[in-house]
Formats: structure tokens, sequence, C-alpha cells
């Protein structure tokens, strides 16, 4: 009978102390509660890698005014799903987590012009691999201009240029105007 009342006892002391360990974790105030809940998150000090930032560089240089940078935009922002089929969501769910590095734009209707890929050493893996065959894929039949360049820190603008240049004609040009 004296090691159940024990064994009690210490049952129910282990359970006070948990009960005191979560009031002692718990937040004081509802601003703690709001400071602990993003504590997790910082700002980085750039949205881009050593590499892509010298390539934002030189292609701002490069392309002026004939069209618009978007950087690191997800593909669900510029691609759709064609048709209705039964695969429509998961179609939409291969793309909707991805992002191109660069995409140029129209600076007048806002259209795509062509999709650039910056190539660091990831590209290298197997799966980056099978991920740089599905989208480039996935761009071809969407009718949109690829340019990848390999990551590095210096980029040769007449190199760029020449790679460009048959996306950035003067609008006077094109067909879309």
């Amino acid at each position: 009978m004296q090691i159940l009342i024990i064994v009690a006892l210490v049952i129910l002391l282990i359970i006070l102390l948990i009960i005191n360990a979560k009031i002692k974790k718990a937040p004081k105030s509802i601003t703690e509660c709001i400071h602990n809940r993003y504590v997790h998150y910082t700002l980085n000090h750039s949205i881009f890698n050593k590499s892509e930032e010298a390539f934002f560089i030189t292609l701002h240089y490069l392309v002026g005014n004939n069209a618009f940078i978007a950087p690191k935009i997800g593909l669900k922002d510029f691609l759709s799903v064609a048709g209705y089929s039964h695969e429509r969501h998961s179609n939409f769910l291969r793309i909707s987590q991805k992002h191109v590095d660069f995409l140029l734009f129209s600076p007048v209707t806002f259209a795509p012009i062509c999709a650039i890929e910056i190539d660091g050493p990831t590209h290298n893996y197997e799966k980056t691999k099978r991920r740089d065959a599905f989208v480039e894929d996935t761009y071809h039949n969407a009718g949109l201009p690829l340019l990848r360049f390999k990551a590095q820190l210096i980029y040769d603008p007449v190199m760029v240029m020449d790679a460009l240049s048959p996306y950035l004609k003067p609008y006077a040009e094109r067909k879309e105007l």
C-alpha cells in the first residue's frame, strides 16, 4: 500500500513539473507571442547570389528600354496550363513551385520575350538535369525562347548581347505592335 502511495506521489510530482515547465514557456504578453512567431525569419542581404547579381547588372545595361527584367519570377506567373483535362491541376503543380532566373518582357505589351537561366554548379546534378529538361520542353512547347548562361562573376557583354539581340529588335520591326 505504501508503494502505491509513493508511485502516485511520484507521478503527481512529474505531472506538476511538466505543467510548470509549460507555464514558464508560455508567452507573457501578446507582443512576445507575436515576436516569437516570426523569430525564425531574417531578411536576406540580396535577392541574388553573386553570379545572378553580376548578370543582372550586365543585362540591365544591355537591354536598356527594349525590355523589362523580371528576376526570379515563377513559371505560373507567365505560363498557363492548356486545355481542361483531368490532368490540369497536376500539370499546374509541376510549374507552380519553379521559377526562372530572369524573364525579359515587353515594356509595351508586357508579353514575355525570353527566359534566362544562370546555370550554377547544381545544374550538374541528375535531379537538376531532369528539372532543366522539363523546363526546356515546357518553354519550347509554349513558344518562349530560353537562354542559358554559365554562372560566373563577370559576364562578357558582347557574348550576352549576341544571345539577346534576336529578341531585342527595335519595336518598329516587331510583329507584336
